[in-house]
């Protein structure tokens, strides 16, 4: 009931925007035909099998304080202070980006509309997808969503070109759609998956593949072949370490892990059973440091009528350095019950704490506190990028050194520490707003939902 809630509230509040702003066109020259692309295919290197040492138990069960919610009562919506961030919207068909409170600069000239736009850290290249019929939005594009062509442009409005067409992707097979495609932390180079599925039923076998792509020079490196039939994640095969120098990829029943170049620098960490008929994925989480991984594995489920309805899994720390993983056992250990959720886990962006099933984890120790609620309902990242708060039901927040806080409307997005997007619905009538969290209370700011906005 709360994921078609969700979903209805988010057909709702993501619309085609016309934002507040006075937009002064500026004469770019673009080109918008696809650019020559280059590939590569980078071969494996061979490396040990990983060493799975055991650990002695610590476990401990508390239960998490119990707190008072903090009432408020929202500000008048006001104009948010834009210092300090970027803005990418969409106006008559054309792209836009804002540096701050600057003027903001067309992009796009004509052609079909752009959808999905992404931009890389140093906020100079932005990436977007053309003729897929979607909408723009404050959200992180969903990852299951597909993408057929791909261009990039520079945010002074140079440089347009064709990054992956249909045509590139046909070679692959026909019918072969774009996925994922993600930012290289520190880089303007793009991953994404490549999926070509044998039918539209639910978890069909498909064909996967990795690739990489400069968007400065149109190259492509491939880091993995699409010859695997598998079952999709959507999302996604693959984690970017933070310091953007490596990829952790799995496959059924291990996982391996690339170099930025596409070498293989550690295959087969962790081994484990895949399950059939439908495939149970294990979660990444890397370290903030890239040091290593906080992985989720999950054990063999039991089956109802050929669907899973319990799944119980294991949580390792993985270090890259000496080839290493360790179990963190908790109690209890985290589960996928009937009606509950497949991507339950959720660790902290400090790496520091885990979330699943109504507990809180201590990833130092395997300590537990008991928690309420879940976080079935979300599709993004429900913790704070400064892992002080998580939302953890759709309409509260509980801060970890601090008091829960009802937030006035349905969480959607964090945006950055301190700022996140909720949905307020009120007589049937549904806006969307930035609620900033300052001393344990929101102060509201009303908000164009269909402004893309990150910090500088």
């Amino acid at each position: 009931m709360k994921k078609t809630l969700f979903a209805a509230l988010l057909t709702c509040v993501l619309v085609s925007c016309s934002p507040n702003v006075t937009v002064n066109p500026q004469a770019i020259e673009t080109s918008t035909g696809p650019s020559t692309l280059a590939t590569k295919t980078i071969a494996p290197l061979p490396i040990q099998p990983t060493e799975i040492p055991s650990r002695t138990p610590y476990v401990t069960r508390t239960p998490w304080p119990t707190e008072t919610p903090v009432t408020f009562t929202p500000t008048p919506p006001s104009s948010f202070p834009l210092d300090g961030y970027i803005l990418i919207f969409r106006k008559d068909g054309d792209l836009y980006f804002q540096d701050g409170n600057n003027s903001p600069a067309q992009l796009t000239h004509g052609g079909e509309e752009p959808h999905f736009p992404i931009v890389s850290d140093d906020n100079r290249k932005i990436v977007f997808t053309r003729k897929n019929g979607s909408i723009f939005t404050t959200q992180r594009e969903l990852s299951d969503k597909e993408y057929l062509n791909i261009y990039s442009i520079n945010t002074d409005g140079s440089k347009e070109q064709g990054l992956i067409t249909e045509q590139w992707l046909d070679t692959l097979g026909k019918g072969t759609k774009t996925y994922l495609p993600t930012f290289v932390p520190g880089t303007h180079k793009l991953l994404f998956n490549t999926r070509l599925c044998g039918s539209e039923e639910y978890n069909p076998p498909c064909s996967i593949g990795l690739y990489l792509v400069d968007t400065d020079t149109g190259e492509i490196v491939e880091f993995i072949h699409p010859g695997e039939t598998r079952q999709y994640n959507r999302n996604g095969i693959f984690k970017i370490s933070p310091d953007g120098r490596m990829v952790s990829v799995f496959a059924p029943g291990h996982m391996d892990i690339y170099d930025i170049n596409g070498n293989v620098i550690r295959n087969n960490i962790l081994p484990y059973t895949p399950s059939t008929p439908v495939e149970i994925f294990p979660v990444q989480n890397w370290l903030p440091d890239s040091s290593g991984l906080i992985l989720t594995i999950p054990d063999a489920p039991k089956f109802g009528i050929g669907f899973p309805v319990h799944v119980t899994f294991t949580v390792w720390h993985y270090a890259v350095a000496n080839n290493v993983s360790v179990q963190i056992p908790f109690d209890p250990s985290p589960a996928r019950r009937a009606g509950g959720c497949f991507d339950i886990v959720r660790v902290s962006p400090d790496g520091k704490w885990i979330f699943y099933d109504g507990y809180m984890g201590n990833l130092d120790n395997g300590s537990t506190q008991l928690f309420e609620g879940g976080t079935c309902f979300m599709e993004l990242s429900p913790w704070s990028p400064d892992s002080k708060y998580i939302a953890y039901n759709p309409y509260y927040l509980a801060g970890i050194d601090g008091p829960h806080i009802r937030i006035g409307g349905y969480f959607l997005k964090w945006v950055d520490a301190n700022h996140f997007f909720y949905a307020n619905v009120k007589d049937e009538n549904i806006t969307t707003l930035m609620g900033e969290i300052i001393g344990g209370k929101i102060l509201t700011y009303s908000f164009d939902p269909s402004t893309f906005i990150k910090p500088k």
